[in-house]
């Protein structure tokens, strides 16, 4: 019965034993399949799977980014400097601004170059910083302070002169259709190589960030990893392959095991068309653990049979039927263990769990197909005796397994009583966890999304946006005048629960300009109206009925960001009676 228990994957050793010369081409062409497999695999650098689910928030993010794609496609150029109101760095500031766009497949650039005079009072307003840069140092302050009440650029596009600096930003938006990882790759050195050569010259300082640079971080950082935990894993192998058995036979062959294992299992996820994510990443330490326990009780059992004086051949195959099973079962029970994840409610952890399970039983079977393999070639004509200096460590090993096995006998029941104590302690422990995201901690610790986002909090005091969408049926659009309505009562709510901060959306397009604060409603939907489309579409989607009311918080945890979240939602009770055709959503 035990040697059924395992599904019968002990015997694919015992057939590889018994006919080398058929399964030597199954491993070279599971091998072969599995190399293919690796270099076919593609890297799943999204930022969002990790709390992607089935809830209704998740459903309200996902139309967001559907209605208004430009925020997962933009490169922010963040430059620091003491002061960036002097003619030189201005000049150089409104060259970049004009270089940024006429890079291939950049759409547009925003900037407080692309600023307009007050279109409350003119169709057809001139730019608010004029094509030649002012000279005099009062006409230059008096452009930074009209820059700084701007709404659009207020806490968005300018920071105020402080200790540290001053800051502005430049938000360059990406073609979604071209944003894959070589074109964005392509993309991100052209803006990085034009800013440097604008920049550098005045010793002003610049990062790079924005989710495209989040997602090529990521998708390095995850290759990398893979690379790295393999290599460690592998190292790990080797030095304890050599300190267990002193012989560089068994070292070869308890370290090749383990490493075809780990293309073999990798290689399986991108043969059957798997995404390697950073989640994946504990799939190479899986496997190497797996196939190397399985290598070390296998050679340890290969080992004594051959000191018994049985030829290679029989060695290797009694320890597939005595150990095997062993192998077989642990295995499979780590594999169900695994395949548990695929309840999960995020799909991201239920493929690692299809995944990681998948690999478990490819490197237990890989195991029982290489080890005799190697084993018959390694070994033969290995003496069945050996001197006492080879056999120190398994003697040591073989005592230390005895005596615990005694004190574990002697102690069966105190030792099972602080098993259960521990088990509920830790348990109890587990359960009083509390879920945290930040979407910060997705990336790379020294990478530039993060640099950016403190930069970005300490600047201009936030860097996480929170969205009240407005919605309607786009077969029955409303009027500007009853958008504009909506959208102001929307505004003001959003701007009561976080005051001090500046509120952004078609209000701000329309009224509020330091030139024209008493604008009428009439001017300020005409206003709205006037602005370019690639500022309005940041803002407003008409043919997808939505239009976007936003702020900036602070780069926190989720569960500090759903509490204001849920505020601001009750508070908008009072404004979906007022607009009833109107659906007003809380996310971010």
């Amino acid at each position: 019965m035990i040697g059924h228990s395992d599904l019968g994957l002990h015997r694919i050793g015992l057939f590889a034993t018994r006919h080398p010369k058929i399964a030597w081409p199954i491993l070279c062409v599971a091998l072969f399949l599995a190399i293919f497999g690796v270099s076919n695999l593609k890297t799943d650098a999204s930022l969002t799977k990790a709390f992607h689910s089935g809830t209704p928030e998740y459903h309200t993010y996902q139309k967001l980014t559907s209605t208004f794609p430009g925020s997962e496609h933009d490169i922010f150029v963040l430059v620091q400097g003491p002061n960036l109101f002097k003619s030189e760095v201005l000049a150089a500031l409104q060259e970049l601004h004009f270089e940024l766009p006429l890079i291939d497949h950049v759409q547009s650039a925003a900037s407080i170059f692309a600023l307009r005079q007050s279109v409350a009072t003119s169709p057809d307003p001139d730019p608010l910083i004029p094509e030649q840069v002012p000279q005099t140092q009062a006409e230059l302050d008096e452009l930074e302070r009209a820059i700084l009440t701007h709404p659009m650029a207020r806490q968005r596009l300018l920071s105020p002169r402080t200790s540290d600096g001053q800051l502005t930003i430049f938000a360059v938006s990406i073609d979604p259709e071209k944003d894959d990882a070589k074109l964005r790759s392509q993309l991100i050195g052209e803006v990085t190589e034009i800013s440097k050569q604008l920049l550098q010259p005045l010793q002003l300082k610049f990062t790079i960030g924005g989710v495209p640079i989040a997602r090529q971080e990521l998708l390095q950082a995850t290759k990398t990893d893979a690379k790295v935990f393999s290599a460690l894993g592998f190292l790990v192998g080797l030095i304890i392959g050599a300190f267990v058995f002193r012989r560089w036979q068994f070292v070869i062959v308890a370290s090749a095991c383990p490493l075809i294992a780990i293309v073999a299992g990798v290689g399986t996820i991108g043969l059957f068309g798997g995404l390697y994510s950073p989640f994946m990443n504990g799939i190479p330490p899986l496997i190497m653990a797996i196939a190397f326990t399985d290598c070390m009780h296998l050679l340890f059992a290969i080992r004594g049979n051959a000191q018994a004086g049985m030829p290679v051949e029989q060695a290797v195959q009694r320890a597939c039927e005595e150990v095997g099973p062993a192998c077989g079962i642990a295995s499979l029970t780590t594999a169900a263990a695994l395949l548990s994840l695929a309840l999960a409610p995020s799909p991201l952890v239920q493929q690692f769990g299809l995944w990681a399970a998948a690999a478990a039983i490819v490197a237990v079977c890989i195991v029982f197909l290489a080890l005799p393999l190697l084993s018959l070639i390694a070994f033969r004509g290995m003496p069945s005796t050996e001197t006492t200096p080879h056999l120190d460590s398994f003697a040591l090993l073989a005592r230390g397994c005895r005596r615990l096995g005694r004190f574990v006998k002697a102690y069966a029941f105190k030792i099972s009583i602080v098993s259960l104590l521990l088990t509920m302690v830790l348990a109890a422990t587990y359960y009083a966890l509390e879920p945290r995201y930040r979407l910060s901690d997705q990336v790379p610790i020294n990478g530039s999304f993060r640099v950016v986002n403190t930069t970005l909090d300490r600047f201009i005091g936030g860097s996480g946006p929170v969205y009240v969408v407005v919605r309607w049926d786009p077969k029955s659009a409303p009027s500007d005048t009853k958008l504009f309505r909506a959208v102001s009562a929307a505004h003001a709510v959003l701007q009561a629960a976080s005051p001090g901060r500046n509120v952004l959306s078609l209000k701000s397009l329309g009224s509020g300009f330091p030139d024209a604060p008493d604008a009428s409603e009439a001017q300020s939907v005409e206003a709205m109206t006037l602005f370019r489309s690639d500022v309005q579409s940041r803002l407003l989607q008409r043919a997808r009925g939505g239009a976007l009311v936003s702020v900036l918080l602070p780069d926190i945890n989720a569960d500090e960001m759903a509490p204001f979240a849920a505020s601001v939602d009750q508070a908008l009770g009072t404004v979906r009676q007022q607009h009833p055709e109107f659906s007003f959503v809380v996310t971010s």
